[in-house]
């Protein structure tokens, strides 16, 4: 978030570590969003949809992936 250029690319930070003052800190960074493992595919897609612009998600085609 220093550089200008990058700064307003979203960031998802995805871990297993729930604890609550690491949490704090991850976001206190200027996280743009934070998803705990396990996750599901929807869940993913869900919170890329939260934290990304209108006009980058248009571009994307993010679709749950059927299960076979």
């Amino acid at each position: 978030r220093a550089i200008d250029v990058t700064a307003d690319i979203p960031i998802l930070i995805l871990s297993a570590n729930l604890n609550k003052d690491i949490i704090k800190l991850m976001m206190t960074g200027k996280a743009s969003g934070f998803v705990s493992k396990p996750f599901t595919h929807e869940v993913l897609i869900e919170k890329i949809k939260e934290v990304c612009n209108p006009s980058v998600l248009s571009s994307l085609e993010l679709e749950i992936p059927q299960s076979k």
